[in-house]
């Protein structure tokens, strides 16, 4: 079902490039992490002019870049899922060859009355939560309560990219009011699928990456609770 969602938006089509800009927030700072969740837009994360690269910075931004030192980088396990997803995104888009469905990342966009809520969550533990406010929730560390939720997030969702296919467009932009998209971020590209929320919900693959995904999230508000309350 999932699969006939997908194809109903087009999963063919030209080679992306770049996503554009997508602005669904008021704040600009909301709009930028939003942006870099998908790993489409890799002049996101060069360094700022005047700063010092750090090192994959360096290895993925160097010139020229050294296609065997980006090689390294994408299947360096100690690195950050989204660098390594930056990493087979360079490599694929300049003819070399990259392991297919090994997801680094899901993002879960819920287009609500009040505004889009995104939940992106990536396999070394990192999470980002942007509410409809335009609030941001960031956790760089893993955490013992959060942990296993976010196992079984990414073990159902595994699930789902092992049954569709990456699109090969440029990002469309957020979805609808009413809609839910489910984006993975994998080593051979940009998987997705969407449909109306209640729809979503009750769809066999999408429907347990959505249950998953409201448990991450509701520890992550609890998390974030507790810290404040310190």
């Amino acid at each position: 079902m999932l699969k006939k969602l997908l194809d109903r938006i087009g999963a063919a089509g030209a080679e992306p490039t770049s996503a554009p800009h997508y602005a669904p927030y008021a704040q600009s700072d909301a709009n930028r992490t939003y942006n870099l969740l998908f790993c489409d837009k890799p002049e996101g994360f060069r360094p700022a002019a005047g700063e010092q690269p750090v090192a994959w910075q360096a290895i993925l931004f160097g010139k020229p870049p050294v296609a065997d030192s980006i090689l390294a980088l994408a299947q360096d396990q100690t690195q950050e899922s989204r660098v390594r997803a930056l990493a087979f995104n360079w490599l694929s888009a300049n003819g070399h060859q990259v392991p297919v469905q090994q997801q680094f990342g899901v993002v879960v966009e819920t287009a609500l009355r009040g505004g889009l809520d995104t939940l992106a969550v990536y396999a070394d533990g990192r999470i980002r939560h942007i509410d409809q406010s335009g609030d941001i929730r960031v956790i760089e560390n893993v955490y013992p309560d959060i942990e296993f939720a976010i196992e079984r997030l990414l073990h159902v969702s595994q699930d789902v990219v092992n049954r569709i296919g990456p699109w090969k467009k440029v990002r469309l932009p957020p979805p609808g009011k009413g809609k839910i998209r489910l984006s993975f971020v994998v080593s051979d590209g940009l998987y997705f699928g969407e449909g109306p929320a209640d729809v979503m919900r009750n769809e066999p693959q999408a429907g347990p990456v959505l249950h998953e995904a409201a448990t991450v999230q509701q520890l992550v508000a609890k998390l974030v609770a507790g810290d404040a309350g310190h």
